[in-house]
């Protein structure tokens, strides 16, 4: 293979050198202009100023949060309630882990305790009894209201033949 000396051009080098010293001083402004928030912001003081603020209420809590407390300024009371239906949950829980270590005369008033918890807690019935309820599938509940009516049919059958037997069998 043959050798090929390559000749130096000092003005082909210097051109490119020139030629690469633009480029980069056109890529070092377009950084500098990319990067200079502060002039953006001096440009479009509105905009910024819009997008802090809905940043800022995101990162409060966003509009749950503000229905939530704009409601609890109108009725004061609901927010009582939710604080304290919050510490009889926390103190029902903490009675539940509770109970299984402690001695047997203190387990028990822990659950006497539990009992006036649930008697007090406003989503207890008024006999301080806690009904939980599954909420089923349309199809379940429809099943389910079927079944209730045809027990009461057969209930109310099975009363009238008992009732027309008592009477002597003149039902048929």
């Amino acid at each position: 293979m043959p050798l090929v000396r390559a000749t130096l051009d000092p003005q082909g080098i210097a051109r490119t050198r020139g030629a690469m010293s633009a480029t980069l001083d056109e890529l070092e402004a377009a950084v500098r202009d990319l990067l200079d928030w502060q002039s953006r912001v001096r440009r479009q003081p509105l905009l910024y100023a819009g997008v802090a603020l809905a940043a800022g209420f995101v990162i409060a809590g966003g509009p749950k949060r503000g229905l939530k407390h704009g409601y609890w300024l109108l009725r004061p009371s609901a927010k009582r309630k939710a604080q304290a239906n919050r510490y009889l949950l926390h103190l029902q829980e903490t009675l539940d882990q509770t109970l299984g270590g402690l001695p047997m005369s203190v387990a028990e008033q822990a659950r006497d305790l539990r009992l006036t918890i649930n008697r007090t807690d406003p989503r207890a019935m008024s006999e301080g009894t806690i009904v939980i309820e599954r909420k089923g599938s349309a199809f379940e509940n429809l099943a389910g209201k079927a079944i209730e009516v045809a027990a009461g049919t057969a209930a109310g059958l099975i009363t009238k033949r008992l009732l027309d037997e008592m009477n002597g069998g003149s039902g048929r």
